[in-house]
């Protein structure tokens, strides 16, 4: 039993390569991206508090574009970011499973028990696409892909180093809500603690899924069905 908890927790060989020959400019380019990804998200939330106008699926897409181009320029691979055909299937069941899995008992079950009822059909579609694509694909591309791997040249550590990364992905998330509600950190922090140390856990567990195949697709699909399943009931 010990043996096949490993073996299922085991980190793809491909990825302990790659990860090893990243070095600390890789290091500090990722950094820097990280911060013009957070200023971004602060600015569009100005930008929708002033304006009224949501730019989220621009801004994603261009940062998965700088996320790509910085690849480039570097001469790296682009399966690096984990967009590989290799062990895509079994990636892709492992985040299916997870992800039915956690509709149902998150999402569908309660809500059909409190009274819920299924949100429109034009809307339940747009969202796949919103959560899935636009949402779901770019924070794995950026985060699990990219910056976690990226950061090995700056830390050697493993666990220090997914450490690193999970605490950057969960304060990820204050800028824009910072900027909407005109709050400041602390009060952002203070209010969404518990929501804070959750997303903090979901790197971890994102993270997992992309080195056991050292592909993003399965926590991608995880990850979309996450969200979408919170928006699937009304």
């Amino acid at each position: 039993m010990l043996i096949r908890i490993k073996q299922f927790f085991a980190v793809d060989s491909n990825y302990k390569q790659s990860t090893s020959e990243y070095t600390k400019t890789d290091g500090v380019i990722a950094v820097i991206y990280y911060f013009i990804l957070m200023f971004s998200y602060y600015s569009m939330g100005r930008i929708y508090v002033e304006k009224g106008r949501y730019l989220g699926i621009i801004c994603n897409i261009v940062l998965v574009a700088i996320c790509i181009g910085l690849v480039i320029v570097r001469r790296q691979k682009i399966n690096s970011l984990g967009l590989s055909y290799k062990k895509l299937k079994q990636s892709l069941l492992l985040g299916l499973v997870l992800g039915l899995c956690f509709i149902l008992f998150n999402n569908i079950i309660p809500g059909i028990a409190g009274g819920y009822h299924f949100a429109q059909i034009s809307k339940i579609l747009y969202n796949i696409f919103y959560y899935f694509v636009i949402i779901a694909f770019m924070e794995e591309l950026t985060f699990r892909g990219y910056l976690q791997t990226r950061m090995y040249g700056l830390i050697k550590s493993d666990g220090l180093a997914i450490i690193v990364v999970a605490f950057m992905f969960s304060i990820m998330h204050i800028p824009f809500q910072m900027a909407v509600n005109n709050k400041n950190v602390l009060e952002f922090i203070s209010g969404n603690i518990t929501l804070l140390i959750f997303t903090f856990i979901y790197h971890v567990v994102f993270n997992m899924i992309h080195r056991k195949y050292n592909n993003i697709a399965g926590n991608t699909l995880f990850h979309g069905f996450m969200n979408w399943g919170n928006n699937l009931m009304v």
